[in-house]
Parts: structure tokens; sequence; C-alpha cells
């Protein structure tokens, strides 16, 4: 009876090491797919602001740590501006309802885009750690704009852009 209970005891052993490298390994690759956004299975705007019939600049900015940055911007009637940023694995495009809103009520709109999304630089997503310096980079593009007061720039975001 005892070789029986080695050969289980063993066994069994053997079948949760097995168990938990697939599961360590298994738990890597998500972690991986949660935290990276390669370009080729990207959200992508496949709509503008003029869609909307609103009338936009293409803008670009560059972060401190040298990444590219794509957003649209949408004169209002006032100086009064909204910076609007999208949520995780999404694109600029998912704030356009939002923007035509807020620009029928006469506020500036930044329609702002994060690392790793859209048409960005960047594939690599720290869900606030790193996109900080994307706000930091599109709030200095309006620090440069006659037609916005700084001192009345809001921010809207929806999901990790929240």
């Amino acid at each position: 009876m005892a070789p029986v209970r080695r050969i289980v005891a063993r066994s069994t052993v053997a079948l949760l090491v097995v168990a938990l490298v697939a599961f360590g390994w298994k738990t890597r690759v998500e972690g991986h797919k949660m935290i990276t956004n390669p370009r080729e299975t990207r959200k992508v705007a496949t709509v503008t602001p003029a869609s909307r019939e609103l009338a936009f600049e293409d803008v670009r900015v560059t972060t401190s740590d040298g990444l590219h940055l794509n957003g649209w911007f949408i004169p209002g009637s006032s100086r009064n501006t909204v910076m609007l940023v999208h949520g995780y694995k999404d694109q600029r495009g998912a704030m356009l309802g939002v923007a035509e809103v807020l620009h029928r009520h006469g506020y500036t709109v930044l329609v702002a885009s994060l690392r790793g999304h859209d048409t960005n630089d960047g594939e690599l997503i720290t869900f606030g750690l790193l996109e900080v310096r994307d706000l930091a980079a599109w709030d200095d593009y309006l620090a440069t704009r006659a037609d916005v007061d700084q001192a009345h720039v809001g921010v809207f975001g929806v999901s990790m852009g929240g």
C-alpha cells in the first residue's frame, strides 16, 4: 500500500506544479495583453469633427519622453476650453458626441488622445503612470493658444481617460 501512496503523492505534487506553471504563464500572457496595444489591433478614429459639421484643426504634440500624439482642436465661441480624453484601448472619435454638445454650448474643445492608442506613438499602457505626460503635453499645447483662457481649462475623460 505504501508504494501506491507514494505514487499518488508524487503524481499529485507533479500535477500541482504543472498547474501552477500553466497558471503563471497564462496570467503573464493575459497581463501583457492588458498593458500593450499594438498598432495592428488598435481602434482608430474613422470619423472626424467634420462628420458632425464642426470646424477643427488636426493638432499634434510631443510628450516629454518623445512620443507624438494626435488630437483635434475645435474652436468655440468662448475661450473656455474642455480637454476630452478617451478611455482604455479606445480612440478620440469616441469623444465626438461630447465634443459636439460642449461646442454647441460655446466651449472650445480639445479632443486629446493618449499614448498607445489611436494613431499615436507607443504601445505600452500604464494606466496613468506615463499618461500624465500626455496630458501635460496637451496642456502645454493649450497654453500656446491665444484663443484659450488658461485659467478656464477643464478636463473630461471616460474610463482610463477619467
